[in-house]
């Protein structure tokens, strides 16, 4: 999914949807926030690795109609630095 401009608006959007969708689930969801120290290279290197997890996931859809839907959310950014108080 790509957020068109504006983009806090389109993500702000989405996040409301998602967290509708949590809120109706009729099992429990899993929602983890974490915060990693990685190097350019290796938020690559997982952010690869999870497009591949998420993608090669319920490939054969055709096969698994009778199956219920799960949603997946994977979101990996840099923080942008902390601005300093303007006092």
């Amino acid at each position: 999914m790509v957020v068109a401009e504006p983009q806090a608006a389109g993500t702000a959007a989405m996040l409301a949807a998602v967290a509708q969708e949590l809120d109706r689930s009729p099992a429990e969801p899993l929602l983890t926030l974490r915060h990693l120290r990685l190097s350019s290279a290796e938020a690559r290197k997982l952010g690869e690795a999870l497009a591949q997890l998420v993608d090669g996931v319920g490939e054969a859809e055709e096969e698994s109609q009778d199956q219920p839907v799960h949603g997946v959310l994977v979101a990996l950014y840099q923080q942008a630095p902390p601005t300093s108080p303007t006092w």
